[in-house]
C-alpha cells in the first residue's frame, strides 16, 4: 500500500514537472514591457493542472479509509480495524494477539473460577469482565483514532496544488525558462 502511494506521488510530481519544464527549447517570444520576468502559463496549461489536481483528489478520496468501518471491524474482533487502515505496524498485530490472549484467558478464568466459592468467583468474574471490556473499548477507540490519523496523513502528503501555487514558470532576458517563486508575509 505504501509503495503504491509513493509511486503515485512520484508520477504526479513527474507529470507536473514535465508540464512545467518541457524538453524542447522555449519558443521565441516578442519583448514585453517587463523584460526580466514574464508569466508563461497559458489558460490551457492552467486547465490541465486543475484537471490533474481533480484526478488527484479522486484517487485521494478512494485511498481514504472510513472511520466507522474501522470502528465496526474493531468491535467485531480486536485489531481488525487497525489492519483495515492498512498501517502494517506491530501495534495492530499486538492488539490482535493480545485480544486473543485476553479472550482465551477470560474464558479460562471463568471456567477455573466456577470451582471456587461463590464470593471469589463473583469478584473474579467481575475483574475479568471489566478488564476485557476496558481493553475492547480502548481497541475500538484506537481503531477510530488510527483511521483519522491515516486520513490526515494522506491529505497532507497529497496536497500538491497548494505546494505548487506560489511557483510559476517564467523566462529570463536570454529566453531561458526560469522557475520563480512568489511569497507573501
Amino acid at each position: 500500500m505504501r509503495k503504491f502511494q509513493w509511486k503515485s506521488l512520484a508520477v504526479c510530481g513527474l507529470m507536473t514537472a514535465s508540464l512545467a519544464f518541457p524538453a524542447q527549447a522555449a519558443p521565441e517570444q516578442p519583448e514585453q514591457s517587463s523584460p526580466l520576468f514574464s508569466t508563461t502559463l497559458s489558460l490551457s496549461e492552467k486547465i490541465e493542472l486543475a484537471q490533474l489536481d481533480r484526478r488527484r483528489q479522486e484517487t485521494l478520496s478512494e485511498m481514504k479509509r472510513d472511520p466507522a468501518r474501522a470502528l465496526l471491524l474493531s468491535t467485531l474482533y480486536p485489531g481488525l480495524g487497525q489492519l483495515y487502515v492498512g498501517n502494517d505496524n506491530p501495534r495492530a498485530f499486538w492488539i490482535m494477539g493480545g485480544g486473543t490472549v485476553l479472550l482465551a484467558g477470560g474464558l479460562a478464568g471463568f471456567a477455573l473460577l466456577s470451582n471456587r466459592p461463590q464470593e471469589a468467583a463473583g469478584l473474579g468474574n467481575l475483574m475479568i469482565t471489566l478488564t476485557l471490556l476496558g481493553y475492547h473499548l480502548w481497541n475500538i477507540r484506537d481503531a477510530y483514532v488510527m483511521t483519522d490519523e491515516y486520513n490526515r496523513m494522506l491529505e497532507d502528503k497529497y496536497r500538491i496544488s497548494e505546494l505548487l501555487a506560489p511557483f510559476s514558470l517564467t523566462t529570463s532576458l536570454d529566453k531561458t525558462p526560469v522557475l520563480s517563486y512568489s511569497f507573501s508575509l
